[in-house]
């Protein structure tokens, strides 16, 4: 009898440790930035119903590489969320690149349309298994926070 507790105690220990193979561990990636577009008067910019909506099938996205700007060519870079019950705006996803400068800073543009656009940099630090974004600016200052820890920012625009 004690031999099988000890079997039952001992056996998931085992697999466990046995089990685990840190060389197909997906790596922790923190990359994302979403924000809420809005007018000097809070209305959202990303709301089709509003008069002066940003026209979304226009909105692009740009990454730079090696000192230039290329743009993200995969869909769904650039993912647009309607409210639901805990929001009441539309708000805009972006995925931030992997590339760095030699400072580790990626610099991300969302380009609004032909004459807006914002910058989003972050540095990036890369580790054995994770790659963390930190020290983020919008347009070279600090983001207005909505939800820093989930990362979301309100970004307001002169119409």
């Amino acid at each position: 009898m004690q031999n099988r507790i000890l079997y039952l105690l001992v056996l998931p220990l085992l697999s466990s440790l046995f089990s685990c193979d840190k060389q197909h561990l997906d790596p922790y990636s923190d990359l994302g930035f979403r924000s809420y577009v809005v007018d000097q008067n809070g209305n959202d910019l990303l709301n089709p119903n509003h008069e002066n909506s940003i026209e979304i099938s226009r909105v692009r996205a740009f990454y730079k590489k090696e000192g230039k700007m290329i743009e993200y060519e995969v869909s769904g870079i650039c993912f647009f969320r309607e409210p639901d019950i805990s929001e009441d705006k539309y708000s805009v996803s972006v995925a931030l690149s992997l590339y760095t400068d030699n400072e580790g800073k990626s610099v991300t543009i969302i380009r609004w349309n032909d004459y807006e656009s914002d910058t989003i940099e972050v540095k990036i630090s890369k580790k054995e298994y994770s790659i963390i974004a930190t020290d983020y600016t919008l347009n070279s200052s600090a983001p207005n926070w909505v939800n820093k820890e989930l990362k979301i920012a309100q970004i307001i625009k002169n119409r």
